[in-house]
């Protein structure tokens, strides 16, 4: 290699189970070694990078309209887009934690996309369902199964997650449309 040219080097990361959602993010750190002469121990010299990436969560609560009571037997799947949610095409995959509990599934994994509400039982949350593992952007929640006696909310709920603070990512979300912080409340009628 010429001395005026220059050598790019990229690399990815992907977040794996064990992201952490909120302001301490996830550090990735990154170290290049590199020598004009490899022959030569003391021409080695080392680069280091380092970045934080966070990532985000929705913790939604499925209640009725009158009385603002929990409610269990709700089914849910989450989209990327709106014609998406309409067509029921591109359900985003997500792996079950526990009961009302999941995240996003990593590109390698086998995930389910019916996303149901805590029963109650089993140490679950009644009517709770968290999401983990979400990137900024907005995301599309639709029933797909209303708890008994109930009716489905009749389009999907719309969330925006954008996480900006004077051009920086913080993992503090600054606005998040359709949501109170990270909660989102939806609410049935019979």
């Amino acid at each position: 290699i010429s001395g005026y040219q220059k050598i790019r080097v990229e690399y990815t990361a992907t977040l794996n189970e064990d992201a952490v959602l909120g302001e301490s993010g996830n550090i990735n750190n990154a170290v290049l070694d590199y020598s004009n002469n490899p022959y030569d121990s003391s021409s080695w010299e080392s680069q280091t990078d380092k970045v934080t990436v966070y990532t985000y969560g929705l913790d939604i609560s499925k209640v009725d309209k009158d009385d603002n009571h929990s409610l269990s037997g709700a089914e849910f799947e989450l989209y990327a887009s709106e014609n998406d949610a309409t067509s029921r095409n591109n359900k985003i995959s997500f792996v079950q934690i526990s009961e009302g509990v999941y995240r996003k599934a990593l590109a390698n994994e086998e995930g389910n996309t019916t996303l149901v509400v805590g029963s109650g039982q089993n140490g679950s949350e009644l009517g709770k369902l968290t999401l983990k593992g979400l990137d900024e952007g907005t995301w599309y929640l639709l029933e797909t199964k209303a708890p008994d006696s109930y009716n489905k909310l009749a389009a999907p709920i719309v969330v925006t997650i954008t996480d900006i603070d004077n051009g920086v990512l913080d993992g503090k979300v600054t606005n998040a449309k359709g949501t109170n912080g990270e909660d989102v409340a939806l609410v049935s009628l019979k």
